[in-house]
């Protein structure tokens, strides 16, 4: 869709953005994902359409909005057969203010006290959780909650810092609340409302004429900041976000050029410019910290930047912060395939930061899977411009996350490893593979629906299943979801699998979804987990087992998958396979160890 609308000639005014919400509505010829989005909400929120059309349309999204009559939260979310639920919602938008859900938390704290406080705040814990509850019981769409913003007008003036209650301190509470209300929800989480009206401004952020005409607490300003914001939310939610950040080293991580300015002239410190550069670094740890990859691309003598990094004492990162380094004179093309191909990711999966415009449309134009993100002029815009960029949005962190980067540290030993041995099959069993396999839970649910959604090539269906749809094919379906971790001589390497299967008869299961982390294949975790489900349905008295592929863009490794675990073809497109349950199907390889987990 991008390619077809000219977001270059668009105006930051209502008319502007009206117009092209409408053309890219009534144009057919857009092609785009579409998403249905229902907003209910205790205030006029309709103004937002356009703003909402056109910025989800920049990010390859056709949404298609509708809004429930303001004010109206338990007769639209209780109620069945209410307009929201009949639009059939991908996703449910709650917008809510504080002014609105607890009126005396915003105008008359100074006047309650704290067991009044508390109180409120435990009604509203209770309303935010049936809210949920039943917008959950109703749609399996993704549920996205505003949190709440101070509000402009407060109760205790100048003093209210210092008050028994200062607004602010209440308002942390309130929103952790609903934090808490979206946890306890699967496929819950916060639109950060709060931070949208604090980056816009709390005065900007109201026009006091269309607030009493019309209830509409936006200003056209606001309108605009809100759409941008909660588009760019919707695309966090089906898109799923790149993997690697590859960056430059000269002019990037560092001022100036370590091969014609050396250690010492180069600029990185506590002081300007230096400390544009080290700021930026700090960015790139914070990415790591929460799952990102690190890569270098650079041209450079490896010998002089292994010098900065050894010895410049400014250096936030250390060459072990990368998962992956290409310092040489090869074009940065080929040296992003091959950084691709040592991570085992797609090449669509990586980011590229560079300074330099040339080498920059050099990846465009030779790696066109790879997001460029556009780099400012200024270094001091360094750090906002890779925030700002999106390509690494997550709504939820999860642990696997976090332990990302010690995973792929660990995997370069275990590449050691293979080196020494004659043949796979001795360097497999020397690894000591081990793997636990339970039943999908609260607590595995965020994990298992970021695999399902990240996975591409060892998929066997590629169905990106919601938290929502997972536990409908469990409890009402009476299907089985497992999840695998593995781990061997070196470490864990997390939760790296899930399998669902599905009763299509009391006798013939078919697997629904099978996949698998490409990091840990040819391991025997794959068939420990195929075993595994196997043995489940069997239990369940299933005598047929069907595997299903389905053919995407990415997953042809995965083709021959139940040919090699023994299934019989069912058609002549390869599309189904068979296995009978008969007591000695599908047994686990004896070099895996498989482990249980009641939880």
């Amino acid at each position: 869709m991008t390619q077809s609308f000219d977001f270059g000639g668009l105006e930051a005014t209502p008319g502007s953005y009206l117009a092209a919400a409408r053309q890219i509505e009534n144009d057919p010829s857009l092609d785009a994902k579409q998403i249905n989005v229902a907003v209910v909400s205790t205030y006029t929120a309709a103004v937002i359409r356009p703003y909402l059309v056109v910025e989800s349309a920049r990010r390859d999204l056709a949404v298609v909005p509708t809004f429930g009559p303001y004010g109206q939260l338990e007769q639209q979310l209780l109620d069945p057969d209410s307009v929201i639920y009949a639009s059939n919602p991908d996703v449910i938008v709650i917008a809510t203010r504080i002014e609105d859900m607890a009126e005396d938390l915003s105008g008359r704290l100074a006047t309650l006290s704290s067991s009044e406080v508390d109180e409120i705040l435990g009604e509203l814990d209770q309303r935010f959780g049936n809210l949920l509850e039943s917008a959950r019981k109703h749609s399996a769409g993704h549920i996205l909650v505003f949190n709440f913003s101070p509000p402009r007008l407060t109760s205790m003036g100048l003093a209210g810092p210092m008050s028994e209650h200062p607004a602010s301190s209440v308002v942390e509470r309130a929103n952790s609340i609903i934090a808490k209300a979206c946890k306890n929800i699967s496929s819950a989480t916060v639109f950060e409302y709060g931070r949208v009206v604090l980056e816009t401004g709390l005065d900007s952020w109201t026009d006091a004429r269309l607030e009493h005409l019309g209830r509409i607490p936006f200003s056209f300003q606001a309108q605009m900041n809100l759409g941008k914001a909660l588009s760019r939310y919707l695309s966090a939610i089906f898109f799923t976000p790149h993997k690697c950040l590859v960056v430059d080293l000269d002019n990037t991580l560092w001022g100036g050029v370590i091969g014609e300015d050396g250690l010492g002239g180069i600029a990185l410190g506590e002081d300007y410019p230096g400390n544009v550069y080290k700021e930026f670094q700090r960015q790139l740890v914070a990415l790591k910290d929460r799952g990102v990859l690190l890569a270098i691309n650079s041209k450079n003598d490896e010998p002089d930047v292994t010098e900065v990094f050894e010895r410049h004492p400014d250096m936030v990162l250390g060459l072990d912060d990368f998962a992956a380094t290409r310092i040489n004179w090869t074009d940065k093309a080929s040296n992003i395939r091959s950084i691709a191909e040592e991570l085992n990711i797609g090449v669509d999966a990586l980011a590229f930061f560079d300074d330099n415009p040339v080498e920059r449309e050099w990846i465009r134009a030779n790696a066109p899977e790879v997001a460029v993100i556009e780099v400012p002029p200024d270094p001091e815009n360094y750090a906002m411009a890779l925030q700002d960029s999106e390509v690494f949005d997550h709504l939820v962190v999860v642990a696997e996350d976090l332990e990302r980067a010690g995973v792929y540290q660990t995997e370069k030993r275990r590449t050691k490893l293979r080196a020494t041995h004659a043949s796979v099959a001795d360097f497999i069993r020397d690894l000591d593979v081990k793997v636990t396999i339970g039943a999908v839970n609260d607590e595995t649910m965020p994990r298992v629906v970021q695999l399902i959604s990240k996975t591409n090539q060892f998929n066997l269906t590629g169905r990106r299943h919601t938290a929502a749809e997972i536990e409908e094919i469990v409890s009402l379906n009476g299907g089985i979801a497992l999840w695998t971790r593995s781990t061997d001589r070196f470490g864990d390497n997390g939760l790296v699998g899930v399998a669902i299967a599905i009763p299509d008869s009391p006798t013939e299961w078919r697997i629904d979804s099978f996949l698998m982390s490409c990091r840990v294949l040819g391991r025997g975790v794959e068939s420990a987990l195929l075993s595994s489900l196997a043995q489940q349905v069997a239990d369940k008295d299933g005598k047929q087992l069907i595997g299903e592929y389905v053919i995407t863009k990415k997953n042809g490794m995965a083709r021959a998958f139940f040919e090699g675990e023994g299934f019989n073809p069912r058609d002549e497109e390869g599309h189904y396979w068979e296995h009978a349950l008969d007591g000695s199907s599908l047994p686990a390889p004896d070099f895996v160890t498989i482990n249980t987990s009641e939880t």
